[in-house]
């Protein structure tokens, strides 16, 4: 009975203490800008520069590699794409699906009617239960 004793009033000193710590006042800084909120403001690389020349200018394409949770959601595990696999991959697209295009229909037809975002990912989209999802057009036509 003793030692139950002893036991409950290290629990109850334990949790006042955690109490009593963890009320304390902090004044809010509200002129510091919240992390996130203002979007992330990267420095251009030649990746960017490259992107830009080969389908911004030309398609209207926006690619989008790096990570910004927005654009990837929330309900899926993801990892950012490699930088060293952007360019090659988005070649792969260029040459196997919008040139192709270019010849049978024309320039104007493509820049018109071809999706204008591409969002690269590194992984796989691992959901909660531990499916995967292989491919996503959420805002397709």
């Amino acid at each position: 009975m003793m030692e139950m004793k002893k036991y409950l009033l290290l629990l109850a000193m334990s949790t006042s203490l955690i109490m009593f710590n963890s009320c304390s006042k902090k004044e809010d800084n509200l002129n510091e800008p919240i992390i996130g909120l203002g979007g992330v403001r990267y420095q251009k690389t030649p990746l960017d520069i490259a992107l830009h020349e080969m389908y911004t200018k030309p398609y209207n394409i926006e690619v989008a590699y790096r990570w910004d949770a927005g654009l990837m959601g929330f309900t899926t595990t993801l990892i950012p794409a490699d930088e060293a696999r952007v360019l090659p991959v988005m070649n792969i697209l260029k040459k196997g699906w919008i040139e192709p295009f270019e010849t049978v229909v024309s320039k104007d037809f493509v820049k018109r009617y071809i999706p204008k975002q591409y969002v690269l990912i590194g992984s796989y989209a691992y959901i909660s239960n531990g499916n995967i999802v292989l491919g996503s057009a959420d805002q397709g036509l």
